[in-house]
C-alpha cells in the first residue's frame, strides 16, 4: 500500500498548493487515511465525506444525544457498500470478504460481515488521522528533532514510534463494568459491582518505570520500550503495519513539500477532540512558508 499512500498524500498536498496557511487536520490528516481506506475497501469517492462524518461522530463521547442515529447512519452506509459489491465486485477488500464468506459457505452472517467492515473503517480512519496530526505537531514543536531525521541521525520510523508512545491516537478503551466488588491492593481503590471502569492505557506511554525518568519528553532517538498504542497480545491491532506506514509516509511527504512550515498558533492553544477514546487535535493551523520544488521524502 506504500504507493497508494504516497499517491494520496501527494494529491492532497497538491490541492493545498501554494496557500499561505492550512489546517493539517482538515486539509491533510483527515483526508489521507480516508482516501487510503476507501481504496482498500472500494468505497466510491463521493461517499467518502459521509463515512468521515459518521466515523467522527461515532467517537464523540460528549453525550448520548444522536448516538443511535449515528449507528444507524453507519449501518446504512455499510449495507449500501455490501450491496454495491454484490452487484459490482471489484479488486478490493470488501469484495474479497464477501467472496470468502460465500465461497467457503462459512457461518458468517450479514451482521458479521457488516461488523468486520465497520471495524476496518472505524479503527483504520479516525485513529490514523490523529496519529498523523500528532506526529506533525510534535515535530513542529521541536524542530531540532525534525533536523535529526533530515541529517540522517534518526529515521521516520523512530519518530513514528516515539510519537505513538508520547501521545498515542487512542487514549482509553470503551467502558467496562465491574461484575463484582474489586479491591485494588496497590492503590487501595475499591470498585463496586456495576460501576463503570475506564482503562486509560494511553497513560502507559508516560510510565517512567517503562520509559525512563524523561518519559514526558519527546525524543525520537530514545531506546524504545514497547508501547500500547496498538494494544497487545490477542488484541494487537491487525492494521498496525498499515497505520505505521500511513503515519510515516504522510509526515515525510508533508515536511518534504513544506520544509519551513510552522504552527500558526501557540502549541498550548491547540484543542483536543471531544472524546475519551481517541486522542488528537481538532485543528492544527500551520503557516506553510516556502514550498519545496522537490517533494522527495
Amino acid at each position: 500500500m506504500t504507493g497508494v499512500i504516497t499517491s494520496v498524500a501527494d494529491d492532497l498536498l497538491d490541492r493545498i498548493g501554494s496557500s499561505a496557511q492550512a489546517d493539517v487536520v482538515s486539509d491533510f490528516a483527515m483526508r489521507l487515511p480516508l482516501g487510503v481506506t476507501s481504496k482498500l475497501l472500494g468505497i466510491e469517492e463521493q461517499r467518502e465525506p459521509d463515512f468521515r462524518k459518521a466515523m467522527a461522530a461515532l467517537f464523540d463521547t460528549t453525550g448520548l444525544a444522536g448516538a443511535a442515529e449515528v449507528r444507524e447512519t453507519i449501518s446504512d452506509l455499510l449495507r449500501e457498500l455490501i450491496e454495491a459489491k454484490r452487484a459490482r465486485p471489484g479488486d478490493d477488500l470488501a469484495t474479497d470478504l464477501l467472496h470468502e464468506a460465500h465461497a467457503t459457505r462459512s457461518a458468517w452472517t450479514a451482521q458479521q460481515l457488516h461488523d468486520q467492515l465497520m471495524l476496518v473503517i472505524a479503527a483504520g480512519i479516525e485513529t490514523t488521522v490523529h496519529g498523523i496530526g500528532t506526529l506533525i505537531v510534535n515535530l513542529l514543536r521541536q524542530p531540532e528533532q525534525l533536523q535529526m531525521i533530515r541529517s540522517g541521525k534518526a529515521t521516520w520510523d523512530q519518530a513514528c514510534e516515539e510519537s505513538l508512545r508520547f501521545r498515542g491516537p487512542v487514549g482509553a478503551v470503551p467502558l467496562r463494568f465491574a461484575v463484582e466488588d474489586i479491591h485494588d491492593t496497590v492503590t487501595g481503590e475499591l470498585f463496586r459491582k456495576g460501576q463503570p471502569i475506564l482503562i486509560d492505557f494511553g497513560a502507559t506511554g508516560r510510565d517512567q518505570k517503562a520509559h525512563g525518568t524523561d518519559a514526558d519528553h519527546f525524543d525520537i532517538t530514545r531506546k524504545q520500550a514497547p508501547h500500547l498504542a496498538f494494544g497487545a497480545g490477542p488484541h494487537f491491532c491487525a492494521g498496525a503495519v498499515l497505520a505505521r506506514r500511513e503515519i510515516t509516509v504522510a509526515a515525510a511527504r508533508w515536511f518534504a513539500r513544506f520544509p519551513t512550515s510552522q504552527l500558526a498558533v501557540p502549541a498550548e492553544s491547540l484543542t483536543f477532540v471531544a472524546s475519551w477514546i481517541v486522542n488528537g487535535y481538532v485543528q492544527i493551523p500551520v503557516s506553510l512558508g516556502a514550498q519545496s520544488a522537490v517533494a522527495d521524502a
